[in-house]
């Protein structure tokens, strides 16, 4: 009789983008006094999911977690500190509770929106935020449906006219989403020295984020080995398009990441393996 090797079981992470969301702390930013100021994470607007982005993380969330089974795996949450990202974590986590998932509840979940939401199951880490940029140069890569309206007034008049300049070099060719101008121009503004120096590009997030994104993915891989209760633990995680555009683009030669669409990655050792719109490849 020919032996054969049981095949390596490889320890799964799914990333998630948020939902579509009406991104109202933005909005509110940009019409106050100060509308280049960073949004400020204690202060968001919620809830900021549309009614559409909380059908789309429902029908998303039921296909993810038919693929899966509750009685061989636990499931760990973990989420941005942004609201779209968390109001999306907890759609999530919710489905998989009435499909009978164990979820595990971090130790250390403490954060003001967190506490707003009364969501004590979703560890919101910092590996997945975003750092409060400008939300004015945010904007730029807003397509012209999608901009909105920002108070000028509240603009120093050179910082308005670099603005506009910068805008223009997107509008030549607008991509039709923000991820997409995002990935494309950003890097490009900041040659051109149209960007200020404390805006970071698409690039920049992708040096320095992306990397942590693959360690937290080896210590949800960790978590998996140790097992909880008998069963294999599978972290879900929620953030957001702007650190992986250029991964995307780079190991997956796609176009940005759409609402609830799920990176998914293996951990086999020291390997990781990044899946992608039916596309595969080593991170």
């Amino acid at each position: 009789m020919k032996n054969f090797e049981k095949p390596v079981e490889k320890e799964k992470i799914d990333f998630i983008r948020h939902s579509k969301a009406g991104y109202k702390s933005y909005k509110e930013v940009l019409n106050s006094d100060n509308p280049d100021q960073p949004l400020d994470i204690n202060k968001q607007v919620f809830p900021d999911i549309l009614e559409p982005g909380i059908e789309l993380a429902k029908q998303e969330a039921e296909k993810l977690f038919s693929e899966m089974n509750p009685e061989t795996e636990a499931l760990f949450f973990v989420s941005s500190n942004q609201a779209r990202a968390l109001e999306t974590a907890k759609i999530y986590k919710d489905i998989s509770k009435e499909k009978g998932f164990t979820v595990i509840v971090p130790e250390h979940h403490y954060n003001p929106l967190s506490k707003e939401m009364n969501e004590e199951e979703i560890r919101v880490v910092e590996t997945l935020s975003l750092k409060p940029d400008s939300s004015l140069w945010s904007s730029i890569y807003n397509p012209p449906a999608y901009l909105g309206s920002i108070n000028w007034e509240g603009v120093e008049p050179d910082l308005k006219l670099k603005w506009e300049e910068a805008r223009q070099i997107i509008l030549k060719d607008d991509k039709g989403n923000w991820g997409a101008n995002f990935s494309q121009y950003s890097d490009i503004l900041k040659e051109k020295e149209l960007l200020p120096n404390d805006q970071r590009t698409a690039q920049e997030l992708f040096e320095v984020q992306f990397p942590q994104i693959l360690r937290l993915a080896r210590f949800g891989a960790k978590k998996a080995q140790e097992g909880f209760e008998g069963k294999k633990v599978r972290i879900i995680a929620f953030g957001h398009e702007n650190y992986l555009a250029k991964a995307i683009e780079k190991y997956f030669e796609a176009d940005g990441i759409n609402n609830c669409e799920a990176m998914h990655i293996e951990v086999e050792d020291e390997k990781i393996i990044g899946k992608f719109r039916n596309k595969e490849t080593s991170l």
